[in-house]
């Protein structure tokens, strides 16, 4: 799932059938499963989207923090 792509898409007034047009998709499922991690963005739709709503690819797709474990240095205390 991608809450981020998902709150700006809202944010933007856009329905799923707006940015299948975008992507070029045939059905607003097609889309909706992509945003909902059903299906996957090819990098190249990634891209189309970060222009389309003018963020980069990290900012839409993944988020923003680290958990623990992942800030845990190995070999470290």
């Amino acid at each position: 799932m991608y809450p981020n792509l998902k709150a700006v898409r809202r944010r933007e007034r856009k329905s799923c059938a707006d940015l299948a047009k975008v992507l070029s998709l045939s059905t607003r499922s097609a889309y909706q499963k992509k945003e909902t991690g059903a299906s996957s963005f090819t990098l190249a739709q990634a891209k189309i989207l970060s222009v389309y709503f003018g963020m980069s690819i990290d900012e839409l797709f993944f988020e923003n923090t680290v958990s623990e474990k992942e800030a845990k240095v190995p070999g470290g205390t």
